[in-house]
């Protein structure tokens, strides 16, 4: 693995960059936990989902977003970081969780999600 120090700003332009897409995603999370939720096949499933679809609304998406404007932390500007382009990838892995959660059973939409808890969660 390479390392670079803290004020490389090849790597420091490269993280800003990826925090806006993780703050992306997260957007993209909501929506889908919401329709994951509309389809939950009772209400034990249902209570997990709304739960989850809360700490996004009101953690995950706030957090990542305040990490990139804040200026003690990234101190990307919110009209740079709501201007962005979505990096392919984002956007290619957001519609393919949507239309997972969409066109398939509830099953398979949780697996659609895992790449994400994955990367999120550090598993």
């Amino acid at each position: 693995m390479r390392v670079a120090d803290a004020d490389n700003k090849h790597v420091l332009h490269g993280f800003k960059w990826y925090m806006i897409q993780d703050f992306f995603y997260c957007v993209q999370l909501i929506a889908y936990n919401a329709d994951r939720a509309a389809k939950a096949p009772n209400p034990t499933i249902y209570g997990k989902l709304t739960s989850t679809l809360n700490n996004t609304l009101t953690q995950w998406a706030p957090n990542a977003l305040k990490t990139c404007t804040d200026p003690d932390q990234l101190n990307i500007p919110d009209t740079a970081v709501f201007a962005a382009n979505r990096e392919e990838a984002t956007e290619k892995y957001s519609k393919f969780i949507s239309d997972t959660a969409e066109d398939q059973n509830w099953v398979v939409s949780l697996l659609a999600q895992v790449p994400g808890i994955q990367v999120r969660e550090g598993i």
